[in-house]
């Protein structure tokens, strides 16, 4: 493994921000044509094409690492509303690229994102989380936007009046947009732009995913094109998060539209409350085509068990109604619905975690996947409301370190902070671990652990991801 960079990191705590945001208008557009996915650069889809088998990477314990001292930093009082607002007026007519961030003598760090018409401002009162984490977030902000209101809606309404205010226009959908906001904090999706799949062994995976199928299956959906209102896109989701999905040949879900996806379920309790309803929902995904709606149909079979099938056709309910009932059945038939239940318990008995008192939690990244699992204990404080918080602050620093434009690190090894912990980050080949134990934890004990779990995915790694996903 190589060597990390010789750098000393000083990072902060992580705090709370705001963003503020624009509408949703439904003015219906023509249906969107498939978009290729090959041209972008963003981060390979999920359930892109495999990688080939390798042995899973070593990580010895007497590799160089940076050690960082924890630093923590006091909460000054806001910054005076009229500065941002001076800095926000800089951008008219200015270069996109002219501000990106800046730091204020009260210890304020504000990042800016210009997403035409849109400016986007992050404002946080310590130094983490870094600029490219704050510009990620905002990003991540922008992409929910969007999918409320097309780029071409958001043009349209700023070309007829460029000083609109937009919050009257979006209405309730604008408290969701504080909630993503909230979730900036401790949901670990957003950190690392990656989809969290549901744990559950590939076999039963697999007959998901023939439900998906069957409710394709009919002459008229199989061979329909977007324009004709044929399935898009199906997924079936649990407790909000993915079972598996069902796409076009050489065509994948963006993690951050499937984020949106998860999202818009969640923001809809009444989706939940009252399984076998069905609902349907105009949704921009803005990876997939930024300037026109597809329509999502939603079906909760269960509490938790939903399934979400699009379409890129307005007046298809129909049809989308018809091939949830074929899932349905499929399901029933095959007791997927009864198995839906033994998915509360994540499967992790064989995981190094267990194994190891120490250990409280840990994250693996897939990259060729684009997906991640995580693990927690199960006792203590993990699973308490301000322990999510505490965990994405601690990721956040050592993602910070890893994927730093100037010099990332392989390997960094923070030892023993102020809240009791050790914890560790390792970037190396197709993953990424990161983890947090005792303060008191050796480093040849955390880099064993490490390994151990590197192990324990590959040799589990049908049952923990998605791998691939049936076509239409």
């Amino acid at each position: 493994m190589d060597s990390p960079a010789n750098e000393s990191t000083d990072h902060g705590d992580q705090n709370h921000r705001h963003g503020q945001s624009p509408d949703t208008t439904t003015t219906d557009l023509p249906p969107p044509p498939i978009r290729d996915d090959s041209d972008q650069s963003d981060p390979p889809p999920i359930c892109g094409p495999l990688e080939k088998d390798e042995p899973p990477p070593q990580l010895d314990h007497t590799t160089p690492a940076t050690t960082m001292t924890i630093m923590t930093h006091s909460r000054p009082p806001g910054a005076p509303k009229d500065r941002t607002t001076f800095l926000v007026s800089h951008f008219d007519g200015a270069n996109e690229n002219s501000l990106r961030w800046i730091r204020l003598p009260t210890g304020h760090q504000l990042v800016f994102l210009v997403r035409r018409p849109l400016i986007l401002v992050a404002a946080c009162q310590r130094t983490d989380p870094c600029e490219s984490q704050l510009r990620s977030q905002l990003a991540a902000l922008h992409s929910y936007i969007l999918s409320l209101l097309t780029q071409a809606q958001l043009s349209g309404l700023f070309a007829r009046r460029p000083n609109l205010d937009l919050r009257p226009i979006l209405g309730p959908a604008h408290t969701q947009i504080g909630a993503v906001c909230d979730r900036f904090d401790s949901d670990l999706r957003y950190l690392f732009g990656c989809v969290e799949s549901v744990r559950v062994p590939a076999a039963v995976r697999r007959k998901f995913g023939d439900a998906l199928k069957a409710g394709a299956t009919t002459s008229s959906s199989s061979t329909a094109s977007p324009a004709t209102g044929g399935l898009l896109y199906g997924m079936i989701i649990y407790h909000g998060h993915l079972i598996t999905l069902i796409r076009p040949k050489s065509h994948s879900l963006h993690p951050s539209d499937l984020l949106n996806v998860f999202t818009m379920v969640a923001s809809h309790r009444e989706f939940r409350v009252m399984p076998g309803t069905e609902h349907w929902v105009p949704m921009c995904l803005p990876k997939f085509n930024d300037q026109g709606f597809l329509y999502a149909h939603v079906t909760y079979v269960t509490s938790e068990l939903g399934v979400v099938l699009m379409t890129g056709e307005v007046g298809a309910f129909a049809e989308m109604h018809e091939a949830k009932e074929r899932v349905h059945e499929y399901m029933l038939k095959n007791g997927l619905i009864l198995e839906s239940k033994h998915l509360e318990s994540p499967l992790d008995a064989g995981s190094p975690l267990i194994q190891e008192p120490h250990l409280k939690h840990f994250v693996y990244k897939s990259k060729a996947h684009v997906q991640f699992l995580q693990i927690g204990s199960t006792g203590g404080d993990y699973h308490t409301a301000p322990s999510a918080d505490l965990i994405q602050t601690k990721y956040a620093r050592l993602s910070a370190a890893l994927h730093d434009r100037e010099t990332p690190l392989k390997l960094l090894w923070c030892e023993g902070d102020q809240d009791g912990h050790s914890y560790m980050g390792w970037n190396s080949g197709g993953c990424e671990v990161y983890a947090i134990w005792d303060a008191a934890v050796p480093r040849a004990t955390a880099t064993r652990n490490a390994n151990a779990i590197v192990k324990w995915v590959k040799a589990n790694e049908e049952d923990l991801f998605i791998l691939e996903s049936p076509t239409l």
